[in-house]
């Protein structure tokens, strides 16, 4: 069985697949947060929650931007200049204000 860290690399690795240009977005995130939640569903049920490793480890990758940051900071992903695609979420607000 994998460690938490373990899980979490494979799954950053598998999401960028190897191209430093890739860029990191909420798809990302989630694929990884899919993954560690997948990899840990039966501690998570027998715990009934998160421990507090997973749940340390699911907030690295909740705003995707900041993450992005991290990645290029390391030198794991190119430093992104595009321009970046509207949030889905600016749609879901459009009306509130």
């Amino acid at each position: 069985m994998s460690t938490i860290k373990e899980q979490f690399q494979s799954a950053v690795k598998n999401a960028i697949g190897g191209d430093k240009n890739h860029g990191w977005g909420v798809e990302d995130s989630m694929e990884v947060i899919d993954t560690l939640i997948a990899e840990n569903c039966e501690a998570i049920a027998k715990d009934k929650g998160l421990s507090e490793e997973l749940s340390a480890t699911i907030k690295a990758v909740i705003n995707p931007s900041a993450f992005r940051q991290i990645l290029e900071s390391k030198g794991v992903l190119s430093e992104n200049k595009t321009k970046r695609k509207e949030s889905a979420t600016k749609s879901l607000l459009d009306g509130i204000i």
